[in-house]
């Protein structure tokens, strides 16, 4: 408990809810008592020496924090006391009251804000060489790079996933990692990636899952037409899931995203999401689908392992342009019903003529 805080009085009981060992909450309280105890509570806390008060994940405040906030601004400009709040702008609801209240700080110009990006290649790399205790290969300094695309928590937990997994070899020049070894995804990763994606619909979660399978860029119509609703693409995009790159193209805000979503789709319906996704892309119209060469649709055609991760596109194609027949693909020309998934169940894939 700060010292600032010990010691009796009325007030100090309404911040039980803060800090419990202040004491008994009150049978009774209202929001302009509780706003004059946090008062209190600050300029008490501020009254002994200069303090720091951080507020992290501000985007999941509730409007009592903000509301909190907006109090405080006036009330804290004598006090030798700084307040800094952290947030993910990729997190904010429109609506959200950090919004409004982001802006009338800025209009009173008493906030300073500092945008914290993703690291680079050589920031990878150096914090990738603290977790390995030695240097990364320049191969593995760029594969991690675009893998992780610089957020330090995907950095720091795949790198720890590749310093356990012993799979690593010494080389003149640094770590290396054998180019067929997949990068591990971090149950760390995927736990937090899936988090996400509770409380999507069964159409969105259908929906999620064609993008995965059609790619890290994909058009958005085809993700749209085979959930069967245009609609779910907005609860994917205001989750900031996906990320409308350019007009009509959907991009996985993040490629371990894709790769988490992949790796938990069951064998069998990846399969047949597969075939929908090769199958759609070539009765679609091209102009339609900016995304889709005949690389892509090889990628399509052949078995996949959730493990090592979604395909990457395979080059190799006939002298036409098309994918080579001899890997197994059908005729996508020919006859095949339409179909849609109204259900991410594997066993309730429907089609219809």
């Amino acid at each position: 408990m700060p010292d600032g805080l010990r010691g009796p009085n009325p007030l100090a009981a309404y911040l039980h809810f803060l800090v419990p060992e202040l004491g008994t909450a009150p049978a009774r309280s209202d929001p302009p008592t509780i706003l004059e105890a946090e008062r209190w509570g600050f300029e008490r806390i501020a009254a002994d020496r200069p303090t720091l008060v951080f507020l992290d994940d501000l985007h999941v405040a509730d409007e009592a924090t903000i509301d909190l906030l907006h109090a405080a601004a006036a009330w804290l400009e004598g006090l030798p006391l700084l307040v800094v709040g952290a947030h993910r702008s990729d997190e904010l609801p429109p609506d959200h009251p950090l919004r409004r209240l982001r802006l009338e700080r800025r209009r009173a110009a008493r906030a300073h804000e500092v945008v914290v990006g993703p690291l680079d290649l050589e920031g990878t790399a150096r914090l990738a060489a603290r977790i390995f205790d030695r240097a990364l290969s320049p191969a593995l300094q760029a594969l991690l790079h675009e893998r992780t695309q610089g957020l330090p928590f995907f950095v720091e937990e795949r790198a720890a996933a590749l310093a356990a997994s012993g799979r690593l070899r010494a080389t003149a020049v640094g770590l290396a990692l054998d180019q067929a070894d997949p990068l591990p995804i971090p149950e760390s990763v995927g736990d937090t990636v899936l988090l996400r994606c509770q409380g999507l619909s069964e159409t969105a979660g259908a929906a999620l899952q064609v993008a995965a399978v059609a790619g890290l860029r994909f058009p958005l119509d085809l993700a749209a037409d085979l959930a069967g609703d245009d609609a779910v693409l907005d609860a994917l995009l205001e989750r900031q899931l996906l990320v409308e790159s350019e007009p009509g193209v959907g991009t996985f805000r993040h490629a371990l995203v894709r790769e988490a979503v992949y790796g938990d789709i069951p064998w069998g319906r990846r399969r047949a999401l597969h075939r929908l996704v090769l199958t759609a892309r070539w009765r679609k119209p091209r102009s339609r689908s900016p995304t889709f060469t005949p690389a892509t649709a090889l990628q399509h055609s052949q078995p996949h392992d959730s493990q090592a991760g979604p395909p990457s596109p395979n080059t190799a194609v006939s002298s036409e342009g098309r994918p080579n027949r001899q890997v197994g693909i059908s005729d996508p020309t020919s006859d095949v019903p339409g179909n849609t998934i109204a259900n991410p169940n594997p066993t309730l894939v429907s089609t219809a003529s």
